[in-house]
């Protein structure tokens, strides 16, 4: 006998109750290649093509290149972001893409079980995939309403600490407002705040400052993470190229959970 044709999400049995609450995250419409002439500013892409550098490096792809696995660390990749930023290699971890890395850092630091404390902390308004990934955990979720201003509150750690939260994440510069923090506010949040503190960069090519300082030595900030991605500043988008700067064992860690 066969069996019988289940019609509606209620009569599939297998998935977690919170993934049968889950409201999926809609990503913006991609046009199919080749659809004609258009000014499309949904996704935030960068509107000019990749550097000629870039463009003739893709076109000098070998077959051997791809029927591979790549590095399973990227380790080249790791050493060239190192150089760029000043860092050494076990301080960046690459990532398919910026949104993998905000996987790995709720795998990796924050308590499923759908209460108590453990959770993500987030501002908000914000990324809204951020409570889209908290919910496919099941981590619980802390939202922290941002000023008139965007700004981040004054109390923005001590209420994420008293809701235990393991794992805050904050867009800077802040979509949607592109409002740019001050450092040393952003200093403060991650020295009182009892987790780790993800900083969300993916527009930082087109901000007049980073947060690259906050990893400095001197700072001892072993609990800052910083996201990076090749998708807006370097046109790359379609290469899903993202990578995350932090202490070497904050990417110890995720290295153990990565795919």
């Amino acid at each position: 006998m066969g069996h019988k044709r289940r019609d509606t999400a209620k009569d599939m049995p297998y998935q977690r109750d919170n993934i049968d609450r889950l409201a999926a995250y809609v990503p913006g419409e991609q046009p199919p290649i080749g659809s004609g002439p258009l000014v499309k500013l949904n996704t935030n892409e960068n509107p000019f093509p990749p550097a000629a550098g870039v463009l003739q490096a893709i076109r000098d792809i070998q077959g051997d290149q791809l029927r591979r696995y790549p590095p399973p660390t990227a380790s080249a990749c790791r050493a060239a972001a190192a150089r760029a930023h000043g860092l050494s290699p076990d301080e960046v971890i690459f990532t398919n893409g910026g949104d993998e890395l905000l996987r790995l850092a709720l795998t990796a630091f924050c308590d499923p079980g759908g209460s108590g404390g453990g959770g993500l902390g987030v501002a908000d308004p914000s990324y809204s995939l951020y409570p889209v990934l908290a919910q496919i955990h099941d981590t619980p979720l802390t939202r922290v309403a941002l000023g008139d201003d965007f700004a981040l509150p004054d109390d923005f750690s001590d209420r994420l600490n008293d809701a235990g939260c393991r794992l805050a994440m904050v867009v800077h510069p802040h979509a949607p407002s592109g409002r740019l923090e001050p450092l040393e506010r952003l200093e403060a949040v991650a020295r009182r705040f009892q987790g780790v503190l993800l900083i969300d960069e993916a527009y930082v090519d087109f901000a007049p400052h980073d947060c690259l300082t906050l990893l400095d030595p001197g700072k001892a900030l072993d609990n800052v993470l910083l996201l990076r991605t090749l998708s807006k500043g370097y046109s790359l988008a379609g290469l899903r190229c993202g990578y995350g700067l932090g202490h070497r064992d904050l990417v110890s860690v995720l290295d153990k959970v990565r795919e």
